[in-house]
């Protein structure tokens, strides 16, 4: 990893009152907009597409580790294995 550059730009403040979620808070806000499974694949397309940034090496699998976290907490549900697996949220608002 190389050393950070001391006179680099400092990253710009965000806006007053603006407020990033976290991607568990993104992936449920997908998953109550589109309200029907939807592949792991489709997932990570919408959450990129959400704005939502992250400067992880492995977006992807970043993305597919939330979603199992939130399979285990009951947050959504899970048909199948793997990456071939549909979500659907479970507790629809």
């Amino acid at each position: 990893r190389p050393p950070k550059d001391k006179n680099a730009p400092a990253k710009p403040p965000k806006p007053a009152g603006e407020k990033s979620l976290k991607l568990p808070q993104v992936l449920e806000q997908i998953g109550r907009e589109n309200n029907r499974p939807l592949k792991y694949e489709e997932i990570v397309q919408l959450v990129h597409n959400s704005g939502y940034t992250s400067e992880a090496k492995d977006f992807s699998n970043m993305v597919y580790q939330s979603l199992g976290k939130l399979v285990k907490n009951k947050t959504f549900g899970k048909v199948g294995e793997g990456k071939a697996a549909e979500y659907t949220i479970a507790n629809v608002a």
